[in-house]
């Protein structure tokens, strides 16, 4: 059952929206049909019933500041709308503890959208202790509702729906209609379906490969400070995906992301100075970002700052701390992570 979740929910639980790059310095490193709905009992895109003010914009174009006060007094849908934000890190430092504590408030009041984040939260074990099965029972109960706002017109809704049809949750998998409602929830300027339509584009999945568009939806959702859209624009400089590389711009991008905290991009970041593009070689600061990076849980950054551990490069050389990260990065699914430790074990002094 582990398995076969984690195998669902992969690329959508990890965000592998975000492009990534390896580093290996050992030649031993990584070398649907809907059912019949319901009626939700609170329409995200407006104003809950108990609330005497007048919405003009939907909840989620508000800022950061106005969500969290809503969600202090009470409000589901901005318990669940911060706990998005918190997950994924826009606006906001990626925290998983704060993303747990309002998904939860906003699951006890029934908000099928705090469901779906605590839902994230339990398969990935981030925040909270992981629990497969109690993942998928959290994504059966909001299914239903999601579908009906999603035909309602919810953005958040909509963005949700083409997550369950790329990743098979509750759905048939199918690329072309995740793919539009990621449009649906993207024109009407929801950050996360941007990023999403944007890889689309970008990796020609299920769509005509197409970087200029791409590049224009990182840049809507970057401007909303969705930390992985901001990478993913500070990668297409740096390959030069659609346009002449630029470094100088990579690195303005990846430093508006890493403010968040995300992972990706510190790791990102850190290939940065390991490769001397653009900045100074410095194999210290690219083992701090790896470093960074591999706190916030990320594999590649665990295996790469193993190796650097093991060599000596950029820190002290430290074979336990060597160990100790590949031992991480086994638990989080390394493929070859136990091979690793017994070499590491056998080699190290």
């Amino acid at each position: 059952m582990k398995a076969k979740l984690k195998k669902t929910l992969a690329s959508f639980i990890r965000h592998k929206f975000s492009l990534i790059f390896l580093i290996c310095l050992s030649v031993n490193a990584i070398g649907n049909n809907c059912p019949a709905a319901i009626t939700p009992t609170i329409q995200p895109d407006s104003p809950p019933s108990n609330s005497s003010e007048k919405q003009t914009i939907p909840l989620w174009k508000q800022s950061f500041d106005e969500i969290k006060a809503k969600a202090e007094s009470g409000d589901a849908y901005a318990e669940a709308l911060l706990a998005h934000n918190y997950r994924i890190g826009i606006g906001v430092k990626q925290n998983f503890l704060e993303a747990y504590k309002w998904a939860k408030l906003s699951k006890i009041q029934g908000n099928p959208f705090g469901k779906f984040n605590l839902a994230i939260l339990y398969a990935n074990g981030e925040g909270v202790d992981e629990n497969p099965q109690l993942a998928i029972d959290m994504f059966s109960d909001s299914f239903l509702d999601i579908v009906v706002y999603a035909s309602k017109g919810s953005a958040w809704a909509q963005a949700y729906l083409g997550s369950m049809y790329q990743n098979r949750i509750e759905l048939i998998q199918n690329g072309k209609k995740a793919g539009i409602w990621y449009k649906k929830a993207a024109e009407q300027g929801f950050a996360s379906a941007q990023t999403e339509l944007g890889t689309f584009y970008l990796n020609g999945y299920h769509i005509n490969k197409n970087y200029q568009k791409a590049f224009n939806w990182f840049k809507l959702a970057a401007r909303q400070n969705h930390s992985t859209a901001q990478c993913n624009l500070g990668v297409m400089y740096l390959e030069g995906y659609g346009r002449k590389i630029d470094y100088q711009q990579a690195i303005y991008w990846f430093k508006k992301s890493i403010e968040y905290d995300n992972p990706y991009c510190l790791y990102n970041f850190g290939h940065i100075y390991f490769n001397g593009l653009g900045v100074q070689k410095d194999y210290k600061k690219a083992a701090k970002y790896f470093l960074d990076s591999a706190k916030h849980n990320y594999l590649s950054a665990q295996v790469t700052i193993s190796q650097m551990y093991e060599k000596g490069v950029g820190v002290q050389k430290d074979c336990k701390k060597a160990i100790n990260w590949m031992t991480q990065a086994k638990t989080n699914g390394f493929g070859n992570a136990k091979r690793e430790i017994e070499r590491l074990k056998m080699n190290c002094d």
